[in-house]
C-alpha cells in the first residue's frame, strides 16, 4: 500500500481516489436504504441520490 500512494500523487490518480470514495458511498446508502427507514426518506429515489452528489 505504501507502494501505491507514489503512483497516484498526480491529477489521475486524485480523481481516481475521488471515484473509489463514491462508490463506496453510493453502495453504503443503497445498502442503508434497505435497513433504515431514516436513509430510504432522505434518498427514496435515484435522483436523489443524484441531487445529493453520492451519483452522478
Amino acid at each position: 500500500i505504501n507502494q501505491m500512494k507514489f503512483y497516484f500523487q498526480d491529477e489521475r490518480g486524485r480523481l481516481m481516489r475521488r471515484n473509489i470514495v463514491r462508490y463506496a458511498m453510493l453502495s453504503y446508502v443503497i445498502t442503508l436504504q434497505n435497513v433504515s427507514f431514516r436513509v430510504k426518506k432522505r434518498f427514496p429515489t435515484w435522483q436523489h441520490m443524484v441531487d445529493a452528489g453520492i451519483l452522478m
